[in-house]
């Protein structure tokens, strides 16, 4: 019966050592982004989201190909910069589930750019990545807007030119 007792309590002890470590991990990691994009454009957005299994400090790690430059980011710009990699720190306590929107500005005028993320959790031995389902984003001309005409710079010459007709036009009637 003592053996009995024992195995439980050794069993009991096991569970309360081994669920919490096995709690703590990254339970949403997901990065999203456009599909095709302009080469010219000034830059494009994807957002990343992510989030810990119990709101355990959680860092984010977005490395981005040499096709991309950074931009900017909000809510909060990156905890460091190192060369391209981007990281994000959310210490404990905070909300288990952040969302980060990064702009980048394409750097080819044709292609294809693929970009993934990674995060791990504070205190965590391995990374989780989207490297299986990166976002691709195509860049394309045909995105591009269509240009349209400088109306405004044309417009007041000619606005210029039809009021001094109609000013001559004026004074030559007058004059008769």
């Amino acid at each position: 019966m003592r053996k009995i007792i024992g195995l439980g309590i050794s069993i009991c002890l096991a569970m309360l050592i081994i669920a919490p470590v096995a709690a703590c991990h990254v339970s949403l990691l997901t990065k999203t982004g456009p599909e095709v994009e302009c080469p010219t454009c000034e830059y494009y957005e994807y957002i990343i989201t992510a989030a810990s299994s119990d709101g355990t400090a959680l860092e984010v790690k977005d490395t981005l190909p040499s096709s991309l430059q950074f931009i900017s980011s909000s809510p909060s710009s990156p905890s460091t910069i190192v060369g391209q990699t981007l990281t994000w720190n959310f210490p404990t306590p905070g909300t288990s589930t952040h969302t980060i929107t990064v702009r980048v500005k394409p750097l080819i005028s044709t292609g294809s750019i693929s970009n993934f993320v990674s995060a791990r959790v504070e205190g965590g031995n391995g990374w989780v990545d989207t490297h299986l389902t990166p976002v691709v984003t195509d860049i394309d001309e045909k995105e591009c807007p269509i240009p349209s005409p400088e109306f405004p710079t044309m417009a007041l010459p000619v606005g210029l030119l039809i009021g001094m007709v109609g000013i001559v036009l004026f004074i030559r009637k007058t004059k008769e």
